[in-house]
This record gives structure tokens, sequence and C-alpha cells, in this order.
């Protein structure tokens, strides 16, 4: 655990309140208000739930959760979220894809395997009792 992270936990869950809704604003604008970007939208997809899932990963991780349970909370969370997300478009005239919920999740799994494999290595060793 980063002691650093720790001691400022409220700054990470804000930041992923904040993050949650932006993203929650950005994936409902109608078309006609979306910026043109040059960027594939799986690519755009798959970068917006990976910063998703590594912003609720940190949060969690703030609280000295297991790396294994905070997987088993966040990998739930972020598919549910991006199937309710894909499904709810559809309200502001923009079309439900399922290759876009693939793409959610492909970067959910990615960020999930990137932060854990961030917390064993900067995981201090245990002790072993002598």
């Amino acid at each position: 655990m980063i002691p650093y992270l720790r001691r400022h936990r409220h700054v990470a869950w804000f930041l992923l309140g904040l993050y949650w809704l932006i993203l929650f604003t950005a994936t409902h604008l109608p078309p006609a208000d979306l910026p043109r970007t040059h960027i594939n939208d799986k690519v755009e997809h798959v970068t917006a739930f990976g910063l998703l899932t590594g912003a609720l990963y940190v949060s969690l991780w703030s609280l000295k959760r297991p790396v294994w349970r905070i997987a088993a909370i966040v990998l739930p969370i972020v598919l549910i979220y991006g199937a309710l997300d894909e499904r709810t478009q559809p309200l502001t005239g923009r079309t439900c894809d399922l290759y876009d919920w693939y793409a959610d999740t492909t970067g959910a799994i990615c960020a999930i395997t990137v932060m854990a494999c961030w917390d064993k290595l900067t995981r201090p060793p245990r002790s072993t009792p002598e």
C-alpha cells in the first residue's frame, strides 16, 4: 500500500466520482453534440473504461482491500455499468452496440491486470517468522 494514497483516499474517491460523472455525461450526449475525433470508437471505449476501472481500483486499494477482492468488486461493477450505459444511450439518440460493451470489458480487464501487477511489484515483501 502506498502510504500517500492511504492518507489521501478522499481525493481518489472524489476523482473517481468526477471522472464517472464526466464519462456518463459524455456517453449520453446526443450524436450532433459529440466532438469529432480521429480516434477509433473502440479505442475510445477501451481507454475510457480502462481509466474508470483504474480509478475505482485505486479508490478501493486506498481502503487496504486485498487485490483479489478489489478485482472481484471492480469487474462486475464496471461491466454492469458498461451494459447499462449502452442500453440507455438510445434515450439520447445514440446507438446501443454490443461491440462497444466488448471494448468496455477489454478496457476493464486490461486495467485490472495492470493494477494487480503494479500492486504485486510495489508491495513490500512479507516478513517471515523465524
